[in-house]
């Protein structure tokens, strides 16, 4: 009879230990989940005003525009089509309403990527000919299966200078583009594998690699990979790894000014291929300090109750640009109201996009 009684107080003691870890385990998982939505909800939020207030300017923008919102809108529309984002049997559930207002900004990026489109084409029509197709309604429809991590073994170094023309690479796209039998010219392979890039040369690079993929030459991308003894997975590693060391560098430098559009021109473009190591909280924190109150991005304006709340020692924004012909791959800047810039407004709406799907699916890998 006492060793019934000691057994039974034993398992009486293990099950209220047992209860007490499970319940610490699930006050856990509760304020992490809050720590997700809280993530999303800001990046949400600020992708929302982005787009209220194209949805009033995009007239005012250019091409370079329209490939970010193209980007944010395929970083969507690729959510809304997973599973997991609306499943009610997951283990986390997001509340309807943010799905419903994900759906809505989705919605509001193919209004201004299609007006968009239609503007270019009529303002610009020999360059929309040439590589309009870049801001097509499903290029930027670009889906990970999974996340991964950069491998830091790839990163060596350059000589820090940038190395690519916007010539060149809107040539690369065109050739893509509009060539029956997608043919990739060898100047342009070599132009993808430089291994000296830096900055815009470098995240260009991705940027025909992921251009290319959608546009019908996959298959031509491949055969020269094994010409050159790689593949194009391993040559988007080799390009990642390398542009999450020059972010690291730009955040080690407290994001000087000049830096931020490319900054998030590679968390945008590294990221919707799924390196996880792009979507770190405090850069999130620190991008949303550089949205103006008018929802956009851009640079400093004397006086204007439109400067964003880390923008009080921005420098003024940039002279006119230079001709398309002699500039490094920053493509041509066009100004906009409230201080705001196409291209900056545009890698914030690419960032942003690439944010919110993966903090919808994949936070828990950051």
């Amino acid at each position: 009879m006492q060793r019934v009684l000691c057994y039974s107080v034993i398992v009486a003691l293990t099950l209220l230990h047992s209860e007490g870890k499970y319940a610490n385990a699930a006050a856990v998982d509760a304020e992490v989940n809050r720590e997700r939505e809280s993530f999303l909800l800001k990046a949400v939020g600020a992708l929302d005003r982005l787009v209220w207030y194209l949805q009033e300017h995009y007239h005012e923008g250019n091409l370079d525009l329209f490939i970010g919102t193209r980007i944010a809108e395929g970083q969507l529309r690729t959510l809304l089509d997973n599973g997991k984002f609306r499943a009610s049997s997951s283990d986390f559930i997001w509340p309807q309403s943010l799905i419903l207002r994900v759906e809505n900004i989705h919605k509001d990026l193919r209004f201004v990527g299609d007006r968009g489109a239609a503007l270019t084409e009529l303002n610009e029509p020999l360059y929309f000919k040439s590589i309009g197709g870049i801001i097509g309604s499903h290029v930027w429809d670009i889906d990970y299966g999974d996340v991964k991590r950069i491998n830091r073994s790839l990163i060596h170094a350059t000589n820090g200078r940038e190395t690519m023309k916007e010539s060149q690479s809107d040539a690369c796209v065109h050739r893509m583009m509009t060539s029956d039998k997608c043919k990739v010219p060898d100047d342009c392979w070599d132009t993808i594998t430089a291994r000296d890039s830096y900055g815009y040369s470098l995240t260009h690079q991705l940027f025909l690699l992921e251009i290319g993929s959608k546009v019908g030459c996959l298959d031509e991308l491949k055969r020269l990979a094994r010409q050159s003894d790689t593949t194009i997975t391993a040559e988007a590693d080799r390009i990642c790894a390398n542009v999450y060391a020059q972010a690291k560098q730009i955040e080690e430098a407290d994001f000087p000014h000049g830096k931020r559009d490319i900054f998030m021109e590679q968390i945008a473009l590294c990221g919707m291929l799924g390196y996880s190591n792009f979507f770190q909280t405090a850069w999130l924190d620190r991008i949303l300090t550089w949205q103006k109150p008018a929802g956009c991005y851009g640079y400093y304006v004397a006086g204007s109750k439109q400067n964003g709340p880390d923008e009080s020692s921005s420098p003024a924004a940039p002279p006119a640009a230079r001709s398309r012909s002699n500039r490094i791959v920053k493509r041509e800047e066009k100004r906009m109201k409230d201080g705001c810039s196409s291209h900056r407004t545009a890698v914030a709406a690419a960032a942003l996009g690439a944010h919110v799907k993966f903090l919808a699916l994949y936070s828990d890998h950051a």
